[in-house]
């Protein structure tokens, strides 16, 4: 019943957010060979572009160019894409322009696409008529707008016959978003909002293919993907965040306010048959009357050998001397590696604590040591725990999860380097291109210095 009592029902609102914008003249130079690169200019010259939400007309939030957009991303017929600088018109913020050489590839076919901005896309593959797209799963929103990291624009051209003498360019959304503001939040004076994240039941943020041909989004095979959005403001009202177009409809997100003094959480009920619509944008004002702050949570470092049965604590790794640090997570099981979880680490009277929110997905508990070895579990559960799934000599297998599998057990070295081992391979514990977590038989590929933070 009390569970009952704490979920809220949100009325969700969507208000178009308009996406047309004009494209291009593009030319060939010198009547060059096919097997020259020719210079193609591109024009984006109406009102409704990108980045920046303009101000509510008529029911419609008008995207501009800024200063900040400052490459786009293009490719023709999904091979390998060109950064182009783009120059935003000082006196029309509806209007930039761009260039790119391409290769005339003599297919008789061809086609123009264009991601905004550029860090957005992560490549093409002509294989399969795809986009690699990342969503930021953290985002510093904008005063009456996203972040301009996080609204991603996609436009593509006709297809035509011949190498094109100009082209035609219509951008549009593949984000979705959502607009939040706070009713009833009572702060301390002296208390300030650090940061609002909304953990939603899928994955809504962090690494997807788009198919322009289907208008369809797919979970990227191996890369990070999140169902906690974290937005860094302070705050209360019209906060912005960009997401994957996504039916949540009748399922729970788990809203928690950061500030300086601790947490508040309320798990909010998304109505049947609401949507996260590409281009449009979720309006949602949440009542947080009654809700108390939570203090927070102290995440101390300890020697893995001090920890004990009954300790819930946090694994965190890193792979560049201290610059970068990143938590082990237990939320893939089986399925595949576990992906990263960045984190922050402070230091206070020369004992070092996390200043990160720490979510379930991260706590582990441990046997007992016996002899200096170590068997992890995900908090609150004995059934699953890490293990290393292979005993092949390649270093180039993927080969940790959380499961049931047999290799469990770990040992901390003199590096503090966790490894497990039997009588076939040594492996350790490895952080991959701050992407996942895999079991490498070297420590050139990323061994990572691990630490413990203990909950106090």
């Amino acid at each position: 019943m009390e569970e009952m009592i704490m979920k809220k029902t949100f009325a969700l609102f969507v208000a178009c957010a308009a996406a047309a914008l004009a494209l291009v003249s593009c030319q060939k130079v010198n009547n060059a060979p096919a097997s020259v690169e020719k210079t193609v200019h591109f024009t984006a010259q109406t009102v409704d572009t990108k980045t920046a939400f303009g101000a509510l007309e008529a029911g419609v939030y008008p995207t501009l160019w800024t200063a900040n957009d400052s490459k786009v991303k293009i490719s023709l017929n999904y091979a390998t894409a060109k950064e182009a600088d783009v120059t935003v018109d000082p006196t029309n913020a509806g209007a930039a322009t761009f260039a790119a050489e391409f290769t005339d590839d003599s297919s008789g076919d061809y086609t123009f696409y264009a991601v905004s901005p550029a860090t957005a896309a992560s490549g093409f593959r002509s294989d399969l008529s795809n986009i690699y797209i990342t969503i930021p799963s953290s985002q510093t929103p904008l005063a009456g707008s996203v972040a301009e990291s996080s609204q991603i624009l996609l436009a593509k051209s006709a297809s035509v016959a011949t190498f094109p003498g100009s082209v035609d360019f219509t951008f549009s959304h593949l984000t979705a978003y959502g607009k939040i503001s706070f009713a009833n939040l009572t702060l301390d004076g002296d208390e300030n909002i650090a940061s609002v994240s909304l953990t939603a039941e899928e994955n809504w943020a962090g690494a997807f293919y788009y198919y322009p041909g289907t208008d369809t989004f797919e979970e990227h095979l191996t890369a990070p993907k999140s169902k906690t959005i974290t937005l860094n403001t302070s705050s209360q009202t019209d906060i912005w965040f960009a997401c994957l177009p996504i039916d949540l409809g009748g399922t729970d997100i788990n809203v928690v306010i950061t500030t300086n003094k601790g947490t508040y959480t309320k798990l909010i009920t998304v109505p049947d048959g609401k949507s996260f619509v590409s281009g449009q944008i979720a309006v949602m004002t949440i009542d947080m009357d009654g809700i108390a702050r939570v203090s927070p949570e102290v995440w101390k470092k300890t020697a893995l050998a001090d920890i004990t049965a009954s300790d819930i604590f946090v694994m965190v790794g890193t792979a560049d001397s201290g610059t970068s640090y990143y938590a082990l997570p237990h939320s893939n099981g089986d399925a595949g590696a576990p992906g990263v979880v960045a984190v922050s680490i402070k230091t206070e009277a020369t004992i070092d604590y996390l200043s990160t929110t720490v979510d379930d997905s991260i706590k582990w508990n441990v046997t007992s040591p016996s002899s200096g070895t170590y068997t992890f579990y995900p908090n609150g559960t004995t059934e699953t725990w890490l293990y290393c799934n292979t005993t092949k000599a390649s270093s180039s297998n993927n080969n940790m999860r959380v499961g049931t599998g047999a290799r469990s057990v770990f040992e901390l070295n003199g590096d503090n380097q966790l490894v497990t081992s039997d009588t076939y391979v040594v492996r350790y514990l490895s952080i991959y291109n701050s992407q996942d977590w895999r079991g490498y038989i070297n420590t050139s590929n990323g061994a990572a210095t691990m630490s413990f933070f203990v909950k106090q």
